[in-house]
């Protein structure tokens, strides 16, 4: 069965809270999975991303990352997609997922990587976080 996930659309913060250097914009956005099966799943990952339009003006949509991921049992993974400070971001996956976390599990999370590219996040934001649970079933 293939089913579609989603943020809604999300705004990149300047800088993460809490008390980071000032110099450390948000630069990564990681998008996390993990298969509980016991058997490969397959899944269909978007990083979708406009720029920020204050009304009455607009911006078109741009695919930062279309990705298809096989996992086997057990397995996790992250892809790591770099950003911008203020850019407009939503998430979709969709395949092998459900609501529940017995097949595969998403996670979002944003910050500052020393290394963009690396998968590591050095100084995450809170406001950029979205457990399996905050997804929301669309299509």
């Amino acid at each position: 069965m293939s089913n579609k996930f989603a943020t809604g659309p999300f705004q990149v913060p300047l800088f993460a809270t809490g008390g980071i250097p000032a110099d450390l914009n948000i630069n990564v956005l990681n998008v996390i999975l993990k298969n509980h099966s016991d058997e490969e799943r397959t899944v269909q990952v978007k990083v979708e991303k406009c720029l920020t339009a204050v009304f009455p003006a607009t911006s078109t949509e741009e695919e930062l990352l279309s990705e298809t991921v096989e996992l086997n049992k057990g397995e996790c993974t992250v892809l790591q997609v770099s950003i911008l400070p203020n850019d407009i971001l939503r998430v979709e996956v969709q395949g092998e997922i459900e609501e529940d976390l017995e097949k595969m599990e998403i996670c979002v999370t944003g910050g500052n990587s020393l290394n963009p590219g690396d998968g590591f996040i050095q100084f995450a934001e809170a406001t950029m976080f979205f457990r399996h649970g905050n997804f929301l079933k669309s299509g």
